[in-house]
């Protein structure tokens, strides 16, 4: 989530915080729902990458009674979280979106004391374009361009105006069927990972489609301190404003380090063996100064495997991988979402929007923490001040060798 520089700046005396929730009919405003608490899921690997569970307070206006009010009934039904932040002598930071959400399983609540609300859970457009299945079998031809392909598939299962942001693709050097009944998202998914890109919806409702690329180059989209003086820092690690312990960034902070889902070396193979015979790719961390090298910069080295992590490998198998060029491209990508050690982090904060795939530096000198990470997800409170849960792995690494 990119912020203007001015508004990078957490100024949490005076700062203030709301949520709306704009309800969508075929992608057109119909009306405006305020927030009173909730959260958001974002994770950057997942099928449907963006979720949320958010809660309306039960104002008669939005308490559903018959079948044409919004939220009951869900259909196409869509809402648009918008953050709005505002900082002591800045100015406001404008509409932020955070996601476009299909509503799913409105609830109703009346408490004891009389208070009623509206909660509902909500998923991003993959899902309106994934229950949207094949009512008959369709076909890539030879030659043709994936990233047009996906278009004609995703374009007429979303909202009229939804904007599709595709980088120039490929084109397939096979003929490929796909059977009535399949999961359109999920196919595309699965042909844009064989030729090395990521589909996904964004937090502003848009079809991305772009290549895998290693973030080493980006500087962090936010950093976090702690301290009894903490240092508020921009994005470019200058010194913005020295505020006291009580408002502190980083209120406290819970680490575990886990290497269940990290791999260090990717081997991608082709699905259709049968039919265009053996093909595979690999790709590994060869970069000494990574948490997870692999010990060597070639897979035939008697020193593969020899470093302190040693050689985690795995095997992925994809349908549309043809060619060895192809298959180590994909193996490639599919490292780079998996290289780097994977940590847990949680500390409490102020909010900040963020989202799968920034860079953010969390700076804890009370226990000597001062690590550069990539959010591979993030579970976020909507409030002023909250939890932040982060799935995160240390900065990856561009020593990759193929």
């Amino acid at each position: 989530m990119i912020l203007e520089p001015a508004l990078r700046l957490l100024a949490p005396r005076g700062f203030n915080l709301e949520f709306r929730a704009d309800v969508l009919i075929g992608g057109e405003k119909q009306t405006e729902l305020p927030i009173s608490s909730g959260d958001i899921t974002d994770e950057a690997d997942a099928e449907i990458r963006r979720r949320c569970n958010l809660v309306v307070p039960g104002l008669h206006d939005y308490i559903p009674s018959h079948s044409r009010d919004y939220l009951w009934p869900v259909g196409n039904i869509e809402v648009g979280l918008v953050a709005n932040m505002r900082f002591p002598n800045l100015a406001e930071s404008g509409d932020l979106p955070m996601g476009i959400f299909r509503v799913q399983k409105p609830r109703m609540r009346l408490e004891n004391n009389g208070d009623r609300s509206v909660s509902f859970e909500g998923y991003d457009r993959a899902l309106t374009v994934g229950r949207s299945k094949f009512r008959s079998a369709v076909t890539l031809a030879k030659n043709a361009n994936i990233g047009d392909f996906i278009r004609d598939i995703i374009e007429p299962r979303t909202p009229e105006g939804t904007l599709l942001d595709f980088v120039d693709t490929d084109v397939s050097p096979y003929t490929i069927q796909w059977d009535m009944g399949d999961n359109p998202w999920v196919k595309c998914q699965e042909l844009a990972r064989g030729y090395g890109l990521t589909l996904y919806f964004n937090s502003a409702g848009e079809c991305i489609l772009e290549e895998i690329t290693d973030p080493l180059d980006r500087p962090p989209d936010f950093i976090h301190t702690t301290g009894q003086t903490a240092e508020i820092l921009n994005s470019t690690g200058q010194l913005a404003a020295a505020v006291t312990e009580d408002y502190s960034t980083v209120k406290s902070a819970e680490w575990t380090i886990d290497d269940e889902d990290t791999f260090n070396h990717i081997i991608v193979r082709g699905e259709n063996t049968d039919s265009y015979g053996e093909v595979f790719g690999e790709a590994f961390d060869a970069d000494p100064l990574s948490p997870t090298y692999v010990g060597a910069e070639t897979s035939s080295s008697t020193d593969f495997g020899s470093s302190p992590f040693g050689v985690k490998t795995d095997v992925r198998t994809n349908q549309f991988v043809f060619n060895k060029d192809q298959a180590t491209k994909s193996a490639n990508a599919e490292l780079l979402l998996s290289v780097g050690l994977q940590e847990s982090v949680t500390i409490r904060t102020f909010w900040l929007p963020h989202e799968g795939n920034d860079i953010v530096r969390i700076i804890v000198p009370e226990v000597e923490i001062d690590s550069t990470y990539v959010l591979d997800g993030i579970n976020m409170i909507l409030d002023v001040e909250g939890d932040m849960q982060m799935a995160t792995r240390q900065r990856r690494t561009t020593g990759i060798a193929i």
